[in-house]
């Protein structure tokens, strides 16, 4: 199944309204293994208050489609965040995502407040200057 905006309520931190951040990867993304999904997990820890949700978009490699390989892929990464499945790439569609990793940044009503593609040093700061924001008025 493909995910939406109602969808994403279980991924939010129980009993809050708290910003959510949607990371759209693809295990042949290199970009993603090394260096997004690792930096997710590392915000995760620093901004306790806001969720997470990594979201697998699997552009059409049938042996990427199935719940199974990827968990046990992902699970061997240790990212500590919830994992979801894009069957196809219906959602990441949805989102406008531009390629992988590709990142999302909901507020608590699920209104898009941004969007930023990649995970070299200019997209990290974007991030990072939009969660410490998101941080600072959320408390």
């Amino acid at each position: 199944p493909s995910l939406f905006l109602s969808d994403l309520t279980p991924w939010r931190e129980e009993g809050s309204d708290c910003p959510l951040v949607l990371i759209f990867f693809n295990l042949r993304c290199a970009g993603c293994i090394s260096r997004g999904l690792p930096f997710a997990a590392e915000l995760r820890s620093m901004y306790p208050e806001i969720s997470f949700l990594a979201i697998h978009s699997s552009f059409g490699h049938p042996e990427h489609q199935k719940d199974q390989p990827v968990l046990q892929a992902i699970g061997t990464l240790n990212l500590g965040i919830p994992v979801a499945i894009d069957q196809g790439k219906t959602t990441f569609d949805h989102y406008k995502a531009e390629g992988t990793p590709h990142w999302i940044i909901l507020d608590s009503t699920g209104q898009v407040l941004y969007s930023i593609f990649g995970s070299t040093d200019g997209s990290r700061l974007k991030i990072e200057l939009a969660l410490r924001e998101l941080s600072s008025t959320s408390v």
